[in-house]
């Protein structure tokens, strides 16, 4: 998986980067220790 990335809200102008997952065929889950608000937008990129 690519690195996606985030934002607190869909109007902010930048994006946060992401870590890269690399994929092997499972089911990931991802854990943003860096979320400070109650929600947040994330960008997943797939290759």
């Amino acid at each position: 998986m690519k690195p996606g990335d985030s934002k607190d809200s869909l109007t902010e102008s930048g994006r946060k980067p992401l870590t890269s997952v690399p994929g092997d065929g499972t089911v990931k889950v991802l854990t943003d220790p860096s979320a400070t608000t109650s929600q947040r937008f994330y960008r997943v990129r797939v290759e």
